[in-house]
């Protein structure tokens, strides 16, 4: 049943598609694989871990103003001679979007779910899900000068609750060009709070922030 629903929606969309002048979506595929090595007694390297990542993302370009992406990655970690073997999933819907000539929309929400082998020292569930939203504006003023002002939310859930926590950033980024140099200067402040009645967490308040320049000759 699902099957046969699926192939109808692909049906019909290569149908409509056209008529609407919509991009049929592109996909790439990726996968990621390594090993890590540790010196033994031997003074040989014998592997002590692998890691498997497959991604599968989904392109759909609606128009020269709106484009989306869904990106799908399973991972798979596993320790040869230590606990901490994890499989994660992550989901990343985004959108960018064009409103006019000197304003563009891009935001983002990121489900990812830990599901660890072992229990923790103390017998209490490591599982873990993270969800992360992002979203920012970019605004060109005048040629040359580009504003970049974000808000970003994080929702850490422990399968221990003591570990639970949730954490808000918020930025601003300015560029300008002066002749054949770029000027850019970023701030962000982020501050991570408890989640729930029975998380641990501590209170903490970052500021980061960074100046750069680039020079192109060519341009």
């Amino acid at each position: 049943m699902i099957r046969n629903v699926i192939v109808i929606g692909v049906l019909l969309f290569g149908i409509i598609s056209p008529a609407l002048a919509i991009d049929i979506p592109v996909f790439f595929l990726k996968y990621d694989g390594g090993v890590g090595n540790e010196e033994v007694e031997d003074e040989e390297m014998a592997p002590t871990s692998y890691r498997h990542s497959v991604s599968l993302r989904i392109k759909e370009v609606w128009s020269s103003l709106l484009v989306t992406n869904l990106t799908t990655v399973v991972t798979r970690k596993q320790y040869l001679d230590q606990t901490g073997s994890y499989t994660s999933v992550n989901l990343l819907p985004d959108l960018s979007w064009t409103l006019t000539d000197s304003v563009k929309w891009y935001t983002s929400f990121q489900p990812r779910w830990y599901l660890y082998d072992e229990l923790d020292s103390n017998e209490l569930p490591k599982n873990h899900t993270a969800l992360r939203a992002k979203t920012q504006l970019t605004f060109k003023p005048m040629v040359g000068v580009k504003i970049i002002p974000l808000l970003q939310g994080a929702w850490d859930v422990y399968g221990n609750a003591t570990k639970t926590r949730q954490t808000y950033a918020v930025g601003i980024g300015i560029d300008g060009r002066i002749g054949q140099f770029v000027l850019g200067a970023d701030y962000r402040g982020a501050f991570r709070l408890a989640l729930g009645a029975e998380s641990e967490v501590t209170d903490r308040f970052n500021h980061t922030f960074g100046v750069d320049v680039t020079w192109d000759p060519n341009d």
